[in-house]
């Protein structure tokens, strides 16, 4: 999680959204509805969170990710 003295949690954001200002290919797009609460690490991330993936050395804390969703 972000530290937040440094960010202001902003509010929950449905994952069509965040998909359409990032430009991401968002699959399912049915899950476009779907509630994102907060930024986490591969590791820490849960129901609600949104995460990361960019490098294969992480692909086991990817694998067992339990984000909601992933920028991959």
């Amino acid at each position: 999680m972000p530290d937040s003295r440094f960010f202001k949690k902003s509010g929950n954001f449905k994952l069509g959204e965040i998909a359409k200002l990032t430009g991401a290919d968002l699959r399912p797009a049915k899950k476009k509805d779907t509630l994102i609460k907060d930024v986490a690490a591969l590791q820490d991330a849960g129901k609600g969170h949104i995460s990361f993936f960019q490098n294969k050395k992480y692909r086991h804390e990817f694998a067992a990710c339990r984000a909601t969703a992933c920028f991959v």
